[in-house]
């Protein structure tokens, strides 16, 4: 999450949020670099598919670890995984404190509609997650993303609309 690649500015008080998706254990030390970003205020989701990655994610997620990990031993639940996933992330959007800027849970509860909502199961059908991380979330059925500087919307691969 750096401006150079197409961040906010810490100062425009926009949650910085990271859903990490894995099928199998990390070939580094994915446990250090989540805690480093944990430690810059990034708030994880992380999401697997498989057999004895559970201690991984757990490493992985924000606190409270629970409200953070999804995991399912085949991918046939995905689409379940991802319908949680995505109430989770606009429950903790709502609850957003600026001051903080982190995501947080106060358990609030609203019947409004989503302002904004996320369009996970659009990034799972796309082929090229390293470009579409840029697509997740969808305002007033709009796609919309934060790009480095403008020009770069000239350059897109994968837009799953």
């Amino acid at each position: 999450f750096t401006e150079a690649e197409g961040a906010r500015r810490i100062s425009a008080n926009v949650p910085r949020v990271s859903v990490v998706f894995t099928d199998g254990r990390a070939q580094d030390d994915a446990s250090e670099w989540a805690a480093k970003a944990k430690q810059s205020g990034i708030t994880i989701y992380a999401v697997g598919i498989g057999k004895s990655i559970e201690e991984e994610l757990r490493a992985i997620a924000s606190e409270p670890v629970e409200k953070h990990i999804f995991y399912a031993q085949e991918f046939k639940a995905m689409e379940e995984i991802t319908e949680k996933l995505q109430k989770r992330i606009c429950e903790d959007l709502k609850d957003y404190q600026e001051t903080t800027n982190r995501l947080h849970s106060m358990n609030l509860l609203s019947e409004e509609p989503e302002a904004s909502t996320l369009a996970i199961t659009d990034v799972l059908s796309c082929s090229n997650f390293a470009v579409h991380h840029k697509y997740l979330f969808k305002e007033k059925q709009l796609w919309t993303k934060a790009p480095a500087n403008p020009s770069d919307d000239k350059k897109d691969l994968c837009k799953c609309e």
